[in-house]
C-alpha cells in the first residue's frame, strides 16, 4: 500500500486571510467593549451600588457609614443627624449627601435609599429601624 503524498483540499468556504481577519476582529472587540460589560475584576457598576443613609453621623455613626462606603464603595446620599456639629465631618466628607435634622423626614424625602445605618441611642433606635423597614429599606 502506497501512501499518498498528495495534499487534499477542501472546499470550505473560509480562506486563512478571512479567518485571519475575523479572528483579529474578534480578539480586537475585547478592548473596545467597557469592562464592566465582561464583569472586569475589581470593578462595579453604577447598578450594583447601593444608595446609603445614615442616621446618627457622630462616634459610632461615623464609623458605620465610612465602613459601609469603604467597604463596597457604596454611595452615601442622605446623612441624618439632630446635632449638625456631630455630623460635620461626614457633611464634608459627602458633599452631594441631603442633610437632614429627623430621620423621618429623610426616609420619606425623595433619595432612593436602598440601606440605611442606624446609629442612634438605644432608647431611639427601635422606631428608625421599623421605619425604614416598613418602607421596604434595609
Amino acid at each position: 500500500m502506497k501512501k499518498s503524498t498528495e495534499k487534499t483540499t477542501g472546499n470550505s468556504g473560509l480562506k486563512r486571510r478571512e479567518f485571519i481577519k475575523n479572528s483579529a476582529m474578534a480578539a480586537g472587540t475585547f478592548m473596545i467593549v467597557p469592562r464592566f460589560v465582561l464583569g472586569g475584576s475589581g470593578y462595579v457598576s453604577p447598578s450594583d451600588k447601593l444608595n446609603i443613609a445614615c442616621i446618627g453621623a457622630g462616634g459610632k455613626g461615623w464609623s458605620d457609614i465610612s465602613n459601609a462606603y469603604n467597604n463596597g464603595g457604596d454611595n452615601v446620599v442622605a446623612i441624618c443627624d439632630i446635632d449638625r456639629n456631630m455630623a460635620k465631618r461626614a457633611i464634608e466628607k459627602w458633599p452631594a449627601a441631603k442633610y437632614y435634622n429627623d430621620f423621618r423626614k429623610m426616609l420619606e424625602g425623595d433619595e432612593k435609599i436602598d440601606a440605611v445605618t442606624i446609629s442612634s441611642p438605644d432608647h431611639t433606635h427601635a422606631v428608625a429601624a421599623m421605619a425604614a423597614m416598613q418602607l421596604g429599606i434595609h
